[in-house]
């Protein structure tokens, strides 16, 4: 990437990203994690509550997985193409589901809390 950087500059090298993008789908699924804070955060009297992580979609991406942790709570955030994965929440009920019989038959997986959006 660097080499057609210095080749055609930057700008080129975008052009052409941003085109291959549209034209070809070279991933379907992006999962991301996003460490949260260890430690209870706030701005002024008012304390950090709730994250929701979300991560953006190329073109023609079906589907896009954040997950963001806060002090043993974990939060998750889907995005999808409705043509290309129409029913996301049958999804992330399927992964709810998964969690809850993970906590069920592990018994050192333990989350406090899990958000679901």
């Amino acid at each position: 990437m660097n080499e057609l950087a210095g080749a055609f500059g930057s700008a080129m090298t975008t052009l052409g990203i941003r085109v291959l993008t549209e034209v070809i789908r070279p991933y379907n699924l992006i999962v991301t994690n996003i460490p949260g804070p260890t430690v209870p955060l706030a701005l002024g009297a008012a304390p950090l509550v709730e994250t929701y992580p979300q991560v953006p979609l190329f073109p023609n991406q079906a589907l896009g997985i954040a997950l963001s942790s806060d002090r043993h709570r974990l939060y998750w955030g889907f995005s999808s193409d409705c043509e290309i994965l129409p029913n996301l929440g049958s999804f992330r009920d399927a992964i709810g589901e998964a969690f809850a019989e993970l906590s069920r038959t592990q018994p050192d997986f333990q989350l406090d809390n899990q958000t679901f959006v």
